[in-house]
């Protein structure tokens, strides 16, 4: 399905409970996907942001084509993630709260994988995240002008 369709519908819950969500998402795109495992890989990572980021409770979802992929970012605003736990943040049960499963980004991961999509967390200049799912397939996106 397309994009648009899939992801914008989604977004607005998240701005239902305290969160700013703002979209760039490129018109014409379109994820051959499981959509359903595309939305639990998205709400994984916005519940990360209302748990962890505390720069305002602001977000940014952004779909881009760029060196013959598309790219969809979730970007925060809050502290980041201290480079002594980046490399074990993928590693189920890993977690940094109290009370989590340490799931999350593991499944989130496993459920690009089987889409034949990555997923990478990536520093953000000025503090903050960003996770990003990379459909580097051709056959598993299209653009349509």
């Amino acid at each position: 399905g397309l994009v648009r369709p899939t992801l914008e519908p989604f977004l607005p819950g998240f701005g239902a409970r305290g969160l700013e969500v703002r979209s760039d998402l490129q018109a014409g795109i379109s994820i051959k996907s499981d959509a359903d495992m595309l939305e639990q890989i998205l709400n994984n990572l916005l519940s990360n942001v209302e748990k962890y980021a505390s720069g305002g409770g602001a977000v940014d979802v952004a779909t881009q084509i760029a060196d013959g992929q598309l790219l969809v970012s979730v970007r925060d605003h809050g502290a980041g993630i201290p480079a002594a736990e980046r490399r074990k943040i993928f590693e189920p049960f890993y977690t940094a709260r109290s009370g989590g499963t340490g799931l999350g980004l593991y499944i989130s991961r496993e459920l690009c994988e089987l889409n034949r999509a990555t997923l990478l967390y990536l520093d953000r200049d000025g503090g903050g995240s960003i996770f990003r799912i990379v459909f580097s397939d051709p056959d598993r996106w299209d653009k349509q002008d």
